[in-house]
């Protein structure tokens, strides 16, 4: 799905009753702070867009289980992932990700980290899946 979508306004923190966004295959470049307040929300379809930097906010999604970002220019992912305890499925295939945040360690449900395609070094491989013993990690 292609939209052409540049950028999601500040007022999508009004759709407070929403389950699912898919936002993928568009030119959005950034996600609003304002995303956060979208705490019912428990799937985030964002793959194939622009999207290099996450808000701290998103950690407050706190009722997401499939989190869907492949193919974007994410180098870093937020330390605040840490507070997503029902996430269950993290897609960042093909980004430029080097590591992840040991925060991630606090994902309990998480089943499935997927990271190839990301320049993450070899020595970072260990300690990803050490951090996540529970959950199967694909490079």
């Amino acid at each position: 799905m292609e939209n052409g979508i540049t950028y999601l306004p500040a007022e999508i923190d009004q759709l407070i009753h929403l389950t699912s966004l898919n936002i993928s295959g568009n030119f959005i470049t950034e996600l609003p702070k304002e995303i956060g307040n979208l705490t019912k929300l428990e799937e985030l379809w964002m793959g194939r867009n622009l999207i290099t930097h996450l808000p701290e906010e998103i950690g407050q999604l706190q009722n997401l289980v499939w989190w869907d970002l492949p193919e974007n220019n994410i180098e870093f992912l937020p330390t605040s992932i840490g507070n997503l305890r029902n996430l269950k499925q993290l897609n960042v295939q093909n980004n430029k990700l080097q590591t992840v945040p040991e925060e991630v360690a606090q994902l309990k449900q998480l089943e499935t980290l997927t990271l190839s395609g990301n320049p993450i070094l070899v020595s970072e491989h260990r300690k990803i899946k050490d951090w996540l013993p529970h959950c199967n990690v694909w490079f």
